[in-house]
């Protein structure tokens, strides 16, 4: 059984000694009574005790009945009443209450608009649909069609690490050096001659749409994407322990070049003699025999890795590893499709959300505030644990993730420490969409969100952090 990440284990312990509350807060409900609850909000039945060993709020809790609804709603509609116009356009958004559904609040939530990476909420849900939470990923040398020929290839992990892999990590969980030692290894101990040289065949053919064209040609330049690989270091960053800047050209030859590099050296201290690896692009013919292979984190902890640091790269790459797995090509298309399915069984309005692409790059993606909090609803009273761990993975305001540097404005203060939310930046669109627990510890799910509002985008943030703090105040 996959096993939280010590970063989510410990973040409750870390809330309740900084800011003095109680850990049971901070995590999503457990699902509520299937026999008594639904996408539309009929009441539930009062949850079993949560994860943390306390009771989740039910109506028979202090506060947590029909006065702390009304408290709550009243908070819902002052967030959106207050929130200021941002470059001549108002806040639209939507709260919902987590246990009986009803929409506390809403402005211009059916009206649609780009999600940015707020879509990647959409595109975690399908990646864990797809592939499993506890799922890992291969990265593997073969034997190629010639004695002299190897071939890398890998099953979607973005995340390898240059170095020896790091057991009790995400990000260089699986190693180049790791492998390559391994992989030396069987080449040697196979008893027949080393040649001097050897070809490494980088056959990156899992993923033959290497970019999405709904996708800006900015976005390359400044490196919130590249080339989609099969295997990729630190996705894809310049730099191996980077989360932020530019991202090489070509990520699998980076990986290829890396380990040529690691087996020159390997294969000449295991065998005694020199031997030089070059790498190449291409499959070489089919892939012979498995020589070694290095094994991902599980893509739940990969997906929350993603998402706290909103890492664009890794989130297409693991769905075009679902999509795959679903028997869907790994391409753009092959991936809108995996959200759309997905999509039917979590929201009340699936046709309302309109994705073109995993990450929220493309501002051809279409939401809408009522869509996007049915699917925040749907994702944490869902029965599947996976889909209850990316709600609980989310960035918390004030402390982790994209979420550390905001909620520092007076009014947003209040909301550091209950809410978690993920964000989504385009140039005219800024969007936070998550859950709160308010002042009666009922919990509620949101999105609020600023579009057309260029050059708006340090005033929007602020204005959507004050908006989910009024929430919690």
């Amino acid at each position: 059984m996959r096993t939280r990440t010590p970063f989510v284990a410990a973040l409750s312990a870390v809330i309740g000694a900084s800011l003095g509350v109680s850990s049971a807060l901070l995590a999503p409900p457990p699902v509520p009574d299937a026999a008594s609850s639904s996408l539309q909000g009929t009441t539930t039945s009062p949850p079993p005790p949560s994860a943390a060993g306390s009771a989740a709020p039910s109506s028979s809790q202090p506060g947590a009945g029909d006065a702390g609804l009304s408290r709550a709603r009243e908070s819902a509609k002052a967030a959106l009443a207050e929130a200021p116009s941002v470059a001549g356009q108002a806040m639209r958004g939507s709260v919902v209450d987590l246990e009986t559904g009803e929409q506390l609040a809403e402005a211009g939530a059916a009206k649609p608009f780009p999600p940015a990476s707020s879509v990647k909420l959409v595109s975690a849900a399908a990646i864990l649909d797809g592939l499993g939470a506890e799922r890992t990923l291969k990265t593997r040398v073969s034997r190629g069609a010639t004695a002299t020929t190897l071939v890398l290839s890998g099953e979607g992990d973005a995340l390898l690490g240059v170095g020896a892999g790091r057991p009790g990590e995400v990000n260089g969980r699986a190693g180049i050096a790791t492998l390559a030692a391994a992989a030396a290894k069987a080449l040697v101990s196979g008893g027949a001659d080393m040649p001097a040289s050897l070809t490494l065949a980088v056959d990156d053919s899992l993923f033959p749409e290497p970019l999405n064209p709904a996708w800006p040609d900015g976005d390359l330049a400044t490196g919130q994407m590249t080339r989609l690989s099969p295997f990729a270091v630190n996705g894809a960053f310049a730099e191996e322990g980077a989360d932020a800047g530019l991202r090489v050209a070509d990520p699998a030859m980076t990986v290829g070049r890396a380990l040529a590099e690691a087996l020159s050296r390997e294969v000449a201290a295991a065998s005694g003699r020199s031997v030089s690896v070059t790498a190449v692009r291409g499959a070489a013919g089919k892939a012979g025999a498995e020589l070694a292979a290095v094994t991902s984190a599980p893509v739940g902890d990969q997906v929350e890795f993603a998402m706290a640091r909103s890492d664009n790269y890794v989130m297409e790459a693991l769905a075009r590893a679902a999509a795959r797995e679903k028997g869907l090509p790994a391409t753009s298309a092959g991936v809108a499709r995996l959200m759309r399915e997905r999509l039917a069984a979590l929201t009340p309005h699936p046709g309302e959300i309109v994705p073109v692409d995993a990450s929220g790059l493309s501002a051809d993606n279409v939401v809408t505030a009522r869509s996007m909090a049915g699917l925040l609803r749907a994702l944490a009273t869902s029965p599947d644990p996976a889909a209850r761990e990316e709600m609980r993975g989310l960035p918390v305001a004030g402390l982790t993730g994209t979420l550390a540097e905001r909620f520092v404005a007076t009014k947003a203060i209040p909301g550091q420490g209950l809410v978690r939310a993920k964000t989504g930046t385009l140039n005219g669109t800024s969007v936070l969409a998550g859950f709160a627990v308010t002042p009666d510890h009922r919990r509620v799910v949101f999105i609020f969100a600023y579009d057309g509002i260029e050059g708006g985008l340090t005033e929007a943030r602020q204005a959507l952090d004050i908006a989910a703090a009024r929430l919690v105040s």
